[in-house]
Formats: C-alpha cells, sequence, structure tokens
C-alpha cells in the first residue's frame, strides 16, 4: 500500500534519511493502491460494538449511530440534497418524532430507495423500526416483536422495488424437548424476514428463522443481511446457550434461501474450516457469496468468504500476520471477471479497519489481497486511525468508525483514482483544470471538512496558501501515486522522497530538495 504523506520533522531525522540514501539504498516504490479520503460524519459518544454495525447503499447514503445527550439516535448522511432533506448528516431520531416515544434509536442499513431500518425504542423496549423517506410524506413503521418476547432488532434491508424484505432478530418463548433434560420453556432469540407491504406488516407475521425447526433446541438465530432477487437469501448465523442440550452442536454461520411466511424457515449450514470450531455469516452479496468470520481450532477468529452456498470457504485471515484475528463485516455485489469482490472488517474491537479484495478465482486465497485501510488514506485524513470497516456498496465507499484524538467517530471512506493531492481531477498530471477546481472549491469545506480535495493544506478551507501548494506543482506528472516533476520548491521532506525516490542518479536533486525544505541541513548540494 501507498506511503502516508506526512511531513517529516526532526533534523537528526534528516540526517540519517540523507546518510542513507548517500549510501544508495532504495526505497520500496509506491503500489498502485486506491486512495481514500476520509469524510468525518461527526463523533459518536460512544465507542461502537458488534451491534453498532453501520449501513451504505449504492446512491452512497449511509446511516450510522451517534449519542445525542447521553442518548444513541440513528443519524442519515446524504452526499446530495435528497427525500426533501439537504446534503449533510440528519438525525433520524428527531425525524421520526413521536413515532419512537422513548429516547434512543440505532439504524443499522438503508436500501436503494432510501428506506432505513434499525431499531427505536418504544415503551422502553427496543422494537425493530423502519424510517420511509422515499415517500412524498415520510413514514415511520413499528414493525413491533413477535407474539412472545418484548424486543426486535432490524438489522438489513434488501433493494427489491416495491416491497423489499427486512431481515433482522427477536425475542422469543421456546418450548422444547432435551433428551437429557426434558421439556423446557425459555426465552430465545430468533432470526426474521419480513417483506416490507402496504399496509405495513408487523413481526407476528415474519417468517421466524431457525436451523431445523422442530429438531434442535436452539438458543440463538439471528438475521443480518439478506440480497435482492425474486427469491432472496437471509444470511446470519446460530449458536447455543444456557438452558439448552448439552450435547448442541457449535454455532454455525446459516443462510436462509426465500424467507417466506408464514411456516418457520430452516436455515442451510455454510461450511467450516477445516477443524474449524463455528462461523458467523454477516454479509450477503446478490450474487449469493457470503461474508463473516469462522472459528479456527486453535481457537481463533478469521475473517471468512464464501463463494456459494456450498463453499468453499476461504480463510481471509490467514492473509493476516500468524496468531492475528479478524472478523469480516459485510460484502459489495461485484464479482469477477470484470469486478472486483471486495469484503470489510477489521482485526479486533479497536484494531484496525481492513478491506479484502479479489479479481480472478475467488475460491483460491492466492487470489485475494489485503489493505490496511490506514495506509491507503489521503494526506489530509492522515491524523485518523481507521478503527473498523462494517459495510462497502459497489462505488467502493466503506463506512465505519475512526479515531480522531480522544474521540470515535463516524467516517465514510471515498475512493480516490490517485494519491497525488494536487492533482484534482484524477488527470494525471497538475494544470489548468486543477487550477479551475480549486478555485470553484474556494472558501470554507462545509459542511463537511474533510470532504474538500482542494484542501491541500488540511485547514479546513481552500485560500491562497492551498493555490500556492498547487502552483508549486504546477507540470508535475502524477506516476504511480507519486508527483514527478512540477515546481522547484517542496513543502516538506516527503515531497523530496516522492518527487526524486528511488535512483541513485536522483540523489544530487534529492540532497538539493533536501536543503530547500531545511535550510540547517549539513548537505552540500
Amino acid at each position: 500500500s501507498r506511503r502516508s504523506r506526512r511531513p517529516w520533522i526532526g533534523r537528526a531525522s534528516l540526517i540519517a534519511l540523507a546518510g542513507c540514501l548517500s549510501w544508495a539504498v532504495v526505497w520500496p516504490a509506491a503500489a498502485q493502491d486506491t486512495c481514500y479520503r476520509v469524510v468525518d460524519l461527526g463523533t459518536l459518544g460512544f465507542t461502537p460494538n458488534i451491534d453498532h454495525i453501520f449501513g451504505i447503499n449504492n446512491a452512497n447514503q449511509a446511516v450510522f449511530t451517534a449519542e445525542v445527550g447521553g442518548k444513541k439516535h440513528a443519524m442519515l448522511y446524504l452526499p446530495v440534497d435528497a427525500f426533501g432533506l439537504t446534503a449533510g448528516v440528519h438525525d433520524l431520531h428527531e425525524l421520526a418524532g413521536a413515532a419512537i416515544p422513548g429516547d434512543e434509536s440505532v439504524a443499522h442499513d438503508i436500501n436503494a430507495a432510501g428506506i432505513a431500518v434499525g431499531w427505536g425504542k418504544i415503551g422502553g423496549e427496543r422494537h425493530a423500526f423502519v424510517w420511509r423517506l422515499d415517500l412524498p410524506v415520510h413514514q415511520f413503521i413499528d414493525l413491533g416483536t413477535f407474539a412472545t418476547g418484548v424486543w426486535s432488532e432490524a438489522w438489513a434491508i434488501s433493494d427489491d422495488s416495491p416491497d423489499p424484505w427486512i431481515v433482522g432478530k427477536g425475542e422469543i418463548l421456546g418450548n422444547c424437548v432435551c433428551d437429557d433434560q426434558g421439556p423446557q420453556n425459555h426465552l430465545l432469540t430468533r432470526g426474521f424476514a419480513l417483506e416490507l407491504i402496504d399496509p405495513p406488516p408487523f413481526l407476528t407475521a415474519a417468517a421466524e428463522l431457525e436451523r431445523d425447526p422442530g429438531t434442535l433446541c436452539e438458543n440463538i438465530t439471528a438475521a443480518l443481511d439478506i440480497n435482492n432477487g425474486p427469491e432472496p437469501t437471509a444470511a446470519g448465523f446460530q449458536f447455543f446457550g444456557g438452558g439448552t442440550c448439552t450435547d448442541a452442536p457449535p454455532g454455525t454461520a446459516l443462510n436462509w434461501p426465500d424467507p417466506d411466511p408464514p411456516a418457520p424457515r430452516a436455515g442451510v449450514a455454510l461450511p467450516l474450516l477445516p477443524a474449524g470450531l463455528g462461523s458467523v455469516a454477516r454479509g450477503i452479496s446478490n450474487l449469493e457469496a457470503f461474508s463473516g468470520f469462522a472459528i479456527t481450532s486453535v481457537p481463533q477468529s478469521h475473517a471468512a468468504y464464501w463463494d456459494t452456498v456450498a463453499g468453499p470457504i476461504v480463510d481471509l485471515g490467514s492473509l493476516l500476520a500468524p496468531g492475528e484475528q479478524s472478523w469480516g463485516w459485510r460484502i459489495n455485489n461485484n464479482a469477477p471477471p470484470g469486478g472486483v469482490i471486495q469484503v470489510v472488517g477489521n482485526t479486533g474491537t479497536l484494531g484496525e479497519g481492513l478491506l479484502w479484495e479479489c479479481a480472478g478465482n475467488c475460491d483460491l486465497v492466492a487470489n485475494w489481497s489485503f489493505t490496511d485501510l490506514n495506509e491507503s488514506i489521503q494526506h489530509c485524513s492522515s491524523t485518523w486511525i481507521i478503527r473498523q470497516a462494517h459495510d462497502v456498496n459497489d462505488n467502493g465507499w466503506i463506512i465505519g468508525v475512526g479515531n480522531a484524538p480522544g474521540q470515535s467517530h463516524a467516517i465514510l471512506l471515498t475512493p480516490l483514482e490517485n494519491c497525488c493531492d494536487t492533482d484534482l481531477n484524477g488527470d494525471g498530471t497538475v494544470g489548468a483544470a486543477d487550477l479551475l477546481a480549486l478555485l470553484v472549491a474556494w472558501g470554507p469545506c462545509d459542511p463537511l471538512p474533510a470532504d474538500c480535495l482542494a484542501d491541500l493544506d488540511c485547514d479546513g478551507s481552500v485560500g491562497a496558501a492551498d493555490l500556492l501548494i498547487l502552483l508549486i506543482d504546477w507540470g508535475a506528472v502524477c506516476n504511480n501515486g507519486v508527483l514527478v516533476g512540477g515546481g522547484p520548491v517542496p513543502r516538506n521532506v516527503q515531497d523530496c522522497i516522492d518527487r526524486f525516490c528511488c535512483d541513485e542518479e536522483d540523489l544530487p536533486a534529492f540532497e538539493h530538495c533536501i536543503c530547500l525544505v531545511d535550510p540547517e541541513c549539513d548537505i552540500t548540494p
């Protein structure tokens, strides 16, 4: 992945670098990786866990959750005006008003039409909830709960039109018989699938998504994603807990084809790793490829990919350092040839956001690569730490969690065609088109300061300092993510590395460049 463009500071480090280059040490060339700009959606106020996944659709509209006045509120991001709302961040909880009489809500997903799903607190309990922004007059729907049990959560919605499918999980009262324990009545968590028709349905009409109806005393099933199509497929998991049969098998990733009510639907297990202990499916594409994670025999969590219901399973975690754990979240709808499959995830709850990609035969782990997203962010984003990546759309936009100093933020990672800062229009050169783009962007970067490519000095606005930086690079060519040529005045030592790395014949020019940015340099040009 590419080197981040960070200012080089410290005279001792400068002398050491110059000394190394005088010995003709060759620096590695920057890879032609996608570069990402960080768009700050605002502080979260809490550290999200696996119960707070964020979602994005192919219109680059996104949902997330943030604390407002100490309470969780479902939030919406719009890149442009839509649904009668202006571009920027909106509080979905406040938008719903009296439809959520409680004081909390969480949003997990948004479909192509602009229908968001999650949960709202109704009567002190979580209820699966829908924000219908697609209608001229917005509707807000409490889906209720199963006939038994007091809570429910919606986790994903398909793009099917006009009647999309919603999946999630809810509480029910179970009644099952275990050979060694006899009859048991206890509360279970059960996945559900529900078609959003008119008039609005309630969870009592939903399909219960089980493992093997009537044969197992399972404690928990949950549906976390659903794809499109005449027979949609839901993805999730099942595992066992207290109050169940002692000889129950381990938890397994499941999918539920065509989850129509009213009868409970049996899930189909996805393959495990060899000698693996369990798995969870968190995402499904329209081509019925799955993403999630698997438990190895160690045990450790490894991000995983299944190309179909029958597998095979690909251990994406094996691409990381030995012993490092990873978790996969959602997957895009692309496929080779001609497309790149992308799976997003992270190395831990407070680890690093990761992206796995495949453009060939994705049954083979050798055809996959992974990127630490922290190594692929644009220069103004270098102060961020990308912690989690939750969802990726077919445009390559990623939503997740990043840390600015001391705080967790909801963030978008928007892909750039190249990582040359002053090549604003991405045509490979710095010239008149980039100057025009800078002048059009002149002034404060509102409403999202990070969403401003022309802010070259990263101060939150486009002005004279940014113009000077662009003119210094005038005429430069963007070669493999690095500016070559351009004006004679560098901004910092990293500029010198980018312009004159890495051949030995470039050493004199490199040393001269060093002395331009540091008058205390002890190199004689």
